[in-house]
């Protein structure tokens, strides 16, 4: 309905109203973004929410990072979410020709846009096709359900929050270590050796959430002649992962962005991650 004229967006909201009207029942947790005009809603939530304050999140993790050497990367903000990245100022060369860099990335929201979650990336340096891999940390946002006592229910919410943090700290040590970038390296090298049929790569892109655009725009890149600037030679699953992160790089919405990124990274691993399809 989003992709339909004006009158698809309308019926969309018309759905929302009366689906909500007549079948939401109980408590609501509603979150605002803060500082705006008019208090803007940005969450509207189940009272099991669990609070997870971003900011001291990124706080301990922008330290973490620090204290290992590793250097800011960039930084993805949409209205509901925010995703930091840092990255490890040494070149790897798994595969010949294939110069790499790995680093972390933390994605959170504090309005249900997402777990929290904490991922190794890989970025190709040829090109800076960014592909999230494994996810060491996944918060979902559930708890208990809010408590009638406020003050109560604030206390709770700001000792998880620093409990959260602590293990945000905990998990980027392991993610950044030499063994883990060890691994990262290996999984290029498979990826790059397994080779895959071009007639197949269009129901590949389709099977991790590509919209059809988006599948053709990927095929496209895929098959195209051998380009290091796009993607690797050779027809392997290293190529299909980096077809999937360069038109995420030429994607303008941020959250989309993550999101496909998230499914070079299932393409590149070969897992079975869910990828949100294309709204």
């Amino acid at each position: 309905l989003l992709e339909a004229p004006e009158w698809g967006a309308k019926l969309l909201a018309h759905n929302l109203n009366e689906l909500y009207s007549k079948r939401a029942t109980g408590r609501k947790l509603l979150r605002f973004a803060r500082g705006t005009a008019g208090n803007e809603l940005r969450g509207f939530l189940s009272d099991k929410y669990r609070r997870l304050d971003a900011r001291p999140i990124a706080e301990a993790f922008t330290a973490a990072v620090a204290k290992l050497g590793a250097l800011p990367y960039e930084g993805i903000a949409t209205d509901t979410k925010v995703s930091i990245r840092a990255i490890l100022p040494t070149l790897y060369e798994p595969v010949d020709n294939e110069v790499m860099a790995f680093g972390i990335d933390l994605s959170t929201s504090d309005y249900g846009d997402g777990a929290l979650t904490v991922r190794g990336y890989a970025l190709r340096m040829f090109c800076t096709n960014l592909a999230t891999l494994d996810d060491v940390l996944r918060q979902v946002h559930l708890g208990r359900r809010l408590s009638d006592d406020l003050a109560f229910s604030a206390q709770t919410y700001a000792l998880d929050t620093r409990t959260m943090a602590s293990a945000v700290g905990d998990v980027v040590k392991g993610t950044l270590a030499p063994a883990r970038v060890a691994e990262y390296c290996n999984i290029v090298r498979t990826a790059d050796a397994e080779k895959v049929n071009p007639r197949e790569v269009t129901a590949r892109f389709k099977a991790l959430g590509l919209s059809k655009g988006e599948q053709e725009d990927a095929a496209e890149a895929f098959n195209s002649p051998d380009d290091l600037e796009r993607v690797p030679a050779g027809a392997s699953r290293w190529r299909l992962s980096n077809a999937i992160s360069w038109i995420a790089g030429k994607t303008e919405d941020g959250g989309r962005r993550m999101e496909l990124q998230r499914a070079a990274g299932a393409a590149l691993t070969g897992s079975r991650l869910e990828v949100p399809a294309a709204a």
